[in-house]
């Protein structure tokens, strides 16, 4: 097998800094080498990063730019711990969304603002012209 690049690094690994989670193991075509990852990286910029307020750990994990300012971090320095972030990120029901799906949602009031702004007419031949 090829020598993989550590610039290539396994996102499940980057996100969580443990080399164990990956479900490939040696089939990854992905590096595992978290040091190496770390010597190439390039430097962090200033500032801190966006997910330090938030519940969940930084998506970025070892790839953040900001890594340096993880407050919570565990000895890789990942944001969070290896705390799951939600897989959910569309909170709509399934009426909702096929709602949207088949174009019935009503919305009065930005409908009501497009035809004061004279566009929903406009958008509406342009919607039934095709």
């Amino acid at each position: 097998m090829d020598q993989k690049s550590s610039k290539n690094i396994c996102p499940l690994i980057a996100k969580t800094g443990d080399v164990t989670l990956c479900p490939y193991n040696d089939k990854c075509r992905f590096s595992h080498d978290v040091e190496g990852f770390k010597a190439q990286k390039p430097e962090d910029i200033e500032g801190e990063c966006p997910f330090l307020d938030s519940k969940e750990p930084c998506p970025y994990g070892l790839a953040c730019r900001f890594l340096g300012t993880h407050k919570s971090k565990d000895k890789d320095g990942v944001l969070g711990g290896k705390k799951k972030m939600s897989d959910e990120c569309n909170g709509l029901n399934k009426d909702v969304q096929k709602l949207l799906w088949k174009n019935k949602m009503k919305f009065p009031k930005a409908d009501a603002k497009l035809k004061a702004l004279g566009l929903l007419v406009t958008m509406l031949r342009f919607y039934f012209s095709t």
